[in-house]
């Protein structure tokens, strides 16, 4: 069976669009995870985010560690072993500034904390890991630890507040992940 002199400029176009394209590929390939948004940092976001949690960290801590030397009310301190006195005392004269700087520092410190669990949890189970839900799920969990704390504070906490808390918020972080989608 002859071929053609159409057949024959068919199969040698396709031959030589074939070669073209594996030599186009070859350039491409060569540099393909590079763009120019995707340009090398020579400092990445993920440290940047890595040294403010510890920045939040760090500083929750100290300043836990600063408000525990203040009395959480105003007045003579308790003799010994009149600890059980400490919730009413509070109640009766708070000492606002301690309380203030004892829930922020809380807040800050378990922001930074959750923020590394948070990522190691988008790493293995979201790809793509975005940076903003992260953060703003840390946030969220310090919200939740830190309306716990006061609460227990006031003694007023129990489970089932606890529990109409935790589905609030979460709600709202599915409400927010809904909005986000649909963006």
């Amino acid at each position: 069976m002859r071929k053609t002199s159409d057949q024959i400029t068919a199969q040698l176009y396709y031959v030589l669009r074939l070669t073209h394209a594996v030599q186009c590929s070859r350039v491409l390939r060569y540099n393909s995870r590079m763009t120019a948004k995707e340009s090398p940092r020579k400092f990445p976001r993920v440290w940047l985010e890595v040294l403010v949690a510890l920045a939040l960290i760090g500083a929750g801590l100290y300043s836990l560690w600063s408000v525990t030397a203040q009395h959480p009310y105003l007045g003579e301190p308790l003799p010994s072993g009149a600890n059980v006195l400490v919730p009413y005392r509070v109640l009766a004269t708070p000492n606002v500034p301690a309380i203030v700087l004892f829930l922020v520092s809380g807040f800050s410190a378990i922001t930074g904390a959750a923020w590394f669990i948070l990522r190691l949890i988008h790493q293995l189970f979201f790809k793509p890991v975005r940076a903003s839900r992260v953060w703003r799920e840390a946030t969220l969990t310090a919200v939740f630890v830190v309306s716990l704390a006061w609460l227990q504070v006031n003694q007023a906490f129990s489970l089932v507040v606890a529990a109409v808390i935790a589905a609030a918020l979460i709600l709202l972080e599915v409400f927010l992940n809904i909005r986000e989608h649909n963006e």
